[in-house]
């Protein structure tokens, strides 16, 4: 058995219709090219003069698109102008962020002040407590012994 050989895929290109605002120029270039083995066309073929784009044309298309393009001077005042508004989003931000530092700061001296502040009065408590303690213990006290010297023994002379 001998190898078979494979048909050959022919693929078609077909182009797709210009865009209604395009110019000779693009339409030109959105020509498809045939395939490598067609025959030349000859001048009595279909394709007619007006789809042909000339010569003016094309410069007039070309003129078109350079002065379209961007030029150095423009890509200048676009980096000034982008630095600019950087700039000036910078400065906006640092100013906010030192407002936000200040706050940062009045909070935090009001927090330790807080903190002290509450570090005192749990000392106080503290010293409170034991004082109440202390006092709970000497009325105690007082009431023993006034409740011994109530003590009345019957039957000692």
């Amino acid at each position: 058995m001998g190898r078979t050989r494979r048909p050959e895929n022919k693929q078609i290109h077909r182009a797709a219709p210009p865009a209604p605002s395009s110019g000779p120029m693009d339409r030109f270039l959105q020509t498809p090219l045939g395939p490598s083995r067609e025959a030349p066309l000859s001048p009595a073929s279909s394709c007619s003069e007006q789809e042909q784009p000339t010569l003016a044309d094309i410069g007039a298309e070309i003129r078109r698109l350079a002065a379209n393009m961007v030029t150095k001077s423009d890509l200048q005042s676009m980096t000034a102008t982008l630095t600019a508004s950087l700039t000036s989003a910078d400065t906006a931000l640092r100013t906010d962020i030192e407002a936000q530092d200040g706050c940062i700061q009045a909070l935090e001296t009001q927090a330790h002040a807080t903190q002290h502040q509450a570090s005192a009065t749990d000392t106080a408590l503290t010293r409170q407590g034991n004082m109440l303690l202390a006092l709970r213990r000497q009325v105690e006290d007082l009431d023993n012994r006034s409740c011994r010297s109530n003590i009345q023994i019957r039957g000692v002379p």
